[in-house]
């Protein structure tokens, strides 16, 4: 080696020089003072120096300005001193990035054991050290996130931690239990950046929509990284003017964004930048970010569960059924709630000593057992019985348990029991089982007494009509027997007589009708509500000069006919009646949730305000009867029929605009009370 540098800065071997261009080290000289006189081609592509800012002591303004004075003490004391060289420091390479590197020299000496030169290397170890600071900030971060179970304040130290020894910047995003994004921590060095971050964040709500950043990471998540932020990215992602200087102003140079997910959840995100650094995020930054974000995600994923166990065992103890967990094989209990203790009164330490065995009189271990197999061969999911619990002072509680084995794919399954206190059921069983028979005499009562009244109402309807028909037979006979000598005045009386008569009829047929609603139950059947209000229509007969129209949209019903048809009856017969000789009529309907809301409408004279809840009164009309027939109950039954439906029935109506009755019917059967 002492031919191959001379003093004078050269290497007359083109060979060795050669050799040390090809070498993927930079590789120097100097001379005995440490004054370097040669740098390999690998130092200039590397730096982008010139000759004349290398040699010398030029290195120096290649060296990262933390490492410069350590470094330059270190050589100083090494060519002083004639012993070897080695040293860990980063050069800033020509695009602003500090790798680290190994450096490395020995001294050339001549045949008297004097320096002459130096001859050293500078070897990559970037990634090997971002390797071995990546292992330690991981442990690191490993022993924050294990030391408690405050994740977010652990989360936070974790942010701290990441800067600066992987990013500039750090900000830690969680999903909260509404679903929305909360910012947990943001990290600096500089207080006044991170004072402006929180500002940014105030002013700036995070929108969910975002094309890039920590929306779509939430949305897709996977990872996102930017190795190198150009201005022109900036720019098409942020529009407000004021926001955009900001970030150009921060120097953003290098971002990463990486899920929080465990369980195939993404609980929230970390956002590392880097910008001041001038450090651009590679790959192994990625990959160290990820490792990161799965660890902090996996202890914010446990901390939500033993805060989900906690708030299980304490809705347990507040629960009012008991709840006793007991192992398979030893029969052990290993968890009781409040309410267990309370119901058997031992200690929770001493229950977590017993077995079921202990508090249930009625089984031996091998029943006891035998009660169990069918739940841990799975021939059973669950099982419910009724037995007594002894308490501790000896008295015996009625309860019922229900029993299920919960298996684990991981661990040994458990037995869990709820267990409620029957006492007062039973005491409330036995009273009713005392009432029972006392129902069922009430009930075979009132329907010997149904079947009366319904007896009782055809006689009297038999008893009140024969006489009717013996007066009407009556007036007829007498127009027959005077014929001719019959006057007009005699004749007028005979016809009112004659509608008397039938008016009579017709109020006692309502009467009956009205009082048979609710009582007697009609087949159910599929009924057309066109086909059934066209049939209403043929049967009413109405003239020429009447229009009555169906609207499209009637539906098919299941249920009653005869009370359905009995309410168009009397609502299209009304409207016909009052309407005058040339009304209107239309029939639609509408869906109003679980019922069909039908109208019947007609142009005729209206019906002032103050009647509209007096005309559904039993016996009430507005017109003299001898002005327009009907018994008065018309309305009266409509109402107790739609009821009894469990719908209702209104009047929309004034005068000289005509009317419109609606009422509502269950779109099925079972809608019925």
């Amino acid at each position: 080696m002492t031919e191959t540098f001379s003093l004078a800065g050269r290497l007359p071997d083109q060979r060795y020089r050669t050799l040390a261009d090809s070498m993927p080290q930079m590789v120097w000289a100097t001379d005995a003072n440490g004054s370097h006189f040669y740098y390999n081609r690998r130092w200039y592509e590397f730096t982008g120096l010139s000759e004349t800012d290398s040699l010398g002591f030029g290195f120096a303004n290649a060296l990262h300005p933390d490492d410069k004075e350590r470094t330059l003490e270190r050589w100083q004391r090494a060519w002083r001193d004639g012993e070897s060289y080695e040293i860990e420091y980063r050069f800033r390479r020509y695009d602003g990035v500090d790798p680290w590197f190994i450096g490395r020299a020995e001294p050339v000496r001549d045949a008297d054991g004097q320096i002459r030169e130096w001859v050293g290397t500078c070897t990559d170890i970037d990634e090997q050290k971002r390797t071995s600071e990546a292992q330690t900030f991981l442990a690191e971060a490993s022993k924050l996130l294990a030391n408690t179970l405050d994740y977010e304040e652990t989360l936070a130290q974790v942010a701290h931690l990441a800067v600066p020894h992987i990013a500039d910047w750090c900000a830690v995003d969680i999903v909260d239990s509404n679903r929305e994004l909360r910012r947990l921590a943001v990290t600096h060095v500089d207080p006044a950046k991170v004072e402006l971050a929180w500002e940014l964040n105030r002013r700036y709500p995070f929108d969910p929509d975002a094309p890039t950043g920590v929306a779509q990471v939430l949305r897709s998540g996977h990872s996102e990284m930017i190795a190198k932020i150009p201005e022109a990215l900036v720019r098409a992602v942020v529009t407000d003017p004021e926001l955009l200087e900001i970030m150009l102003g921060l120097g953003l140079k290098s971002s990463m964004v990486v899920p929080l997910q465990a369980r195939g959840r993404t609980l929230g995100a970390i956002t590392l930048v880097a910008a001041e650094s001038g450090r651009l995020f590679t790959e192994a930054d990625l990959a160290l970010a990820e490792e990161l974000g799965q660890r902090a995600a996996v202890a914010v994923d446990n901390a939500e569960l033993y805060r989900d166990l906690r708030r299980f065992r304490e809705t347990l103890d507040d629960t009012l059924d008991c709840v006793f967990m007991f192992e398979p094989e030893t029969l052990r209990f290993f968890y009781v709630n409040r309410g267990a203790v309370e119901q058997v009164g031992y200690t929770h330490d001493e229950l977590l000593a017993m077995t079921p065995l202990d508090i249930k009189p009625a089984y031996t271990a091998d029943s006891f057992r035998a009660l169990l197999q069918p739940l841990l061969h799975g021939e059973q999911s669950a099982l419910t019985f009724q037995t007594v619990h002894r308490h501790k002072d000896g008295h015996d509680v009625p309860v019922e348990i229900a029993l299920q084995y919960v298996a684990s794919p991981d661990d040994e399954g458990r037995f869990v029991a709820v267990v409620r206190d029957i006492t007062e059921r039973e005491r409330a069983e036995a009273a009713l089982r005392s009432s029972e028979q006392r129902f069922r005499e009430l009930a075979e009562m009132l329907e010997a007494r149904n079947r009366e009244l319904d007896q009782f109402a055809y006689v009297t309807s038999h008893d009140l009509k024969a006489p009717l028909r013996g007066i009407a037979n009556l007036a007829q006979w007498v127009e027959e027997d005077l014929g001719d000598a019959v006057t007009d005045e005699a004749r007028q009386h005979l016809d009112l007589l004659r509608g008397r008569v039938t008016r009579m009829e017709g109020l006692i047929d309502a009467i009956l009708q009205y009082s048979r609603v609710g009582r007697i139950a009609g087949a159910v059947e599929r009924v057309d509500v066109a086909e059934l209000v066209d049939d209403v229509v043929d049967l009413l007969a109405p003239s020429e000069t009447v229009s009555v129209t169906v609207e499209p949209g009637m539906p098919v019903l299941l249920t009653e006919r005869l009370p359905l048809q009995q309410v168009f009856q009397n609502l299209i017969g009304n409207a016909l009646k009052h309407g005058g000789t040339d009304v209107r009529v239309s029939v639609s309907c509408r869906e109003r949730g679980n019922h069909y809301e039908f109208a019947v409408a007609d142009d005729g004279p209206g019906i002032p305000p103050q009647y509209h809840e007096r005309i559904f009164g039993i016996f009430q009309t507005l017109a003299s009867r001898d002005k327009v027939e009907g018994s008065g109950l018309g309305l009266a039954l409509i109402k107790k029929i739609v009821e009894h439906q469990n719908g209702r029935v209104w009047l929309e109506s004034a005068p000289g605009t005509g009317s419109t009755f609606f009422f509502s019917w269950p779109r099925e059967r079972n809608a019925r009370r």
